[in-house]
């Protein structure tokens, strides 16, 4: 008989069952599968506290259309009990819990309490008993934004030690940005900081300071933060050593061979009562200089400002000062006879041709001892232009306006007064 008309092989379950083996291994079976069941059914249940944190987010809501902001914590931490079988909850976790804020109950502006619900996952082995808080509390309203001085507020005014003065305090930020609902920035009288010295000062301080937004009262206003560039607010205080400092002025660009003690200088005031910086070596107070081009013979008058001196703080009424710097009557000047065509120009750029045009003065005063004065000629005065083109600075073609260096030579103790200015046409070759 061929292969396909062999007799199919048929299941029998009697075969299975009266089979000694074969029942022992289904009993077993069927006892485990029993008692796994019995032991679910009959496992005692329990409660377990679980600690969701939430986090406050109103974007995308109906809040946020409205132009609302939530002001307030921007976290919190839900307490959230559940109930399970005992085998079941030590798995449970807060990835196992939903918790949410019900964004669409904040429609006005104002203090909101806004409900927490909180459900099961998706796997539903567990019940939620109960939970705490059930509501989050904050204040919504628009945004607003305001620029104000920070003012300072010294527990006290005495804070310098004897013999030493305080400098205008600086601050690294002097104003910041106060932001907030619009109801409580309107609140806002002003922006303050304590500065609260206890030792007097010897020498210059620099402390951080924290800012607070208050109303007219005093009192810190809520909801309300302030914002600033820097990383932290500190305040610099100058401290200044008390002097009585000898008034000053520099002469500058003196000829060769000039006799300085000839030139007299006389102060309207000697000297100023001022602070410096501790540990600095000032030893005048420096009111500026005086240049030997704005010199003629017999008395010269200028006026300094002395209220913005470098390194010292004037403590006394001293605002101007009044310098004049006498030259002898032993001098006498001399006007000499110049000419465009007689200007030297140094430093042509290659390539180019640089011609003098035209002077502002026909002639030039010099001044010196009679005895320098009095052989002096036209060959000993040179002027000369500069042409050298600055760092970084293109080279142009035309027209300019360029000072004039005036050389005196074989007459010593002698100087230019004025300045002179040529007119150069520079072009190419």
């Amino acid at each position: 008989m061929s292969e396909q008309q062999k007799p199919k092989k048929r299941f029998s379950l009697r075969k299975l069952i009266y089979n000694d083996k074969n029942l022992i291994i289904i009993s077993l079976l069927a006892a485990v599968c029993i008692w796994v069941a019995t032991s679910m059914n009959l496992s005692p249940e329990t409660t377990k506290n679980i600690s969701v944190p939430l986090k406050i987010d109103f974007s995308d809501t109906v809040t946020e259309e409205l132009g609302f902001k939530c002001y307030g914590e921007s976290s919190m931490t839900v307490n959230v009990t559940v109930r399970a079988k005992k085998y079941l909850a030590k798995d449970i976790s807060a990835d196992d819990l939903d918790v949410k804020l019900q964004t669409s109950s904040v429609t006005t502006t104002g203090i909101h309490e806004v409900p927490i619900s909180v459900s099961a996952g998706d796997s539903g082995d567990f019940t939620v008993e109960s939970y705490y808080p059930t509501v989050y509390t904050g204040y919504f309203d628009v945004p607003e934004e305001q620029e104000m001085e920070i003012k300072l507020n010294y527990n006290t005014k005495d804070y310098v030690a004897d013999g030493f003065v305080a400098g205008e305090s600086l601050l690294n930020e002097p104003n910041v940005v106060v932001s907030g609902p619009k109801t409580y920035v309107a609140r806002v009288s002003k922006v303050v900081a304590d500065v609260n010295l206890n030792d007097k000062l010897s020498e210059t301080a620099t402390i951080n300071i924290e800012p607070k937004a208050v109303d007219v009262y005093g009192n810190k206003v809520d909801y309300i933060s302030l914002n600033y560039g820097a990383e932290k607010l500190t305040l610099t205080i100058p401290v200044l050593k008390v002097k009585q400092l000898s008034t000053h002025v520099t002469l500058t660009d003196a000829p060769e061979s000039v006799d300085l003690s000839k030139i007299k200088i006389y102060y309207s005031t000697d000297s100023i009562r001022a602070g410096v910086l501790a540990g600095t070596d000032i030893k005048a107070a420096e009111l500026g200089e005086v240049h030997f081009t704005d010199l003629r013979v017999g008395e010269n008058t200028f006026t300094f400002n002395a209220t913005q001196l470098e390194g010292i703080t004037v403590l006394d009424d001293t605002e101007k000062v009044t310098v004049r710097v006498v030259v002898p009557s032993d001098y006498t000047s001399k006007d000499i006879d110049v000419s465009a065509a007689g200007v030297k120009l140094n430093n042509v750029p290659a390539g180019y041709t640089a011609k003098v045009t035209a002077l502002n003065s026909d002639s030039v005063t010099i001044i010196g001892p009679k005895s320098a004065i009095r052989g002096l000629k036209a060959k000993n005065v040179v002027l000369s232009c500069d042409l050298t083109a600055k760092k970084g600075e293109s080279i142009k073609t035309g027209t300019r306006q360029l000072p004039v260096t005036v050389s005196i030579a074989k007459a010593d103790g002698t100087w230019a007064y004025g300045t002179y200015q040529a007119t150069v046409e520079l072009s190419k070759k």
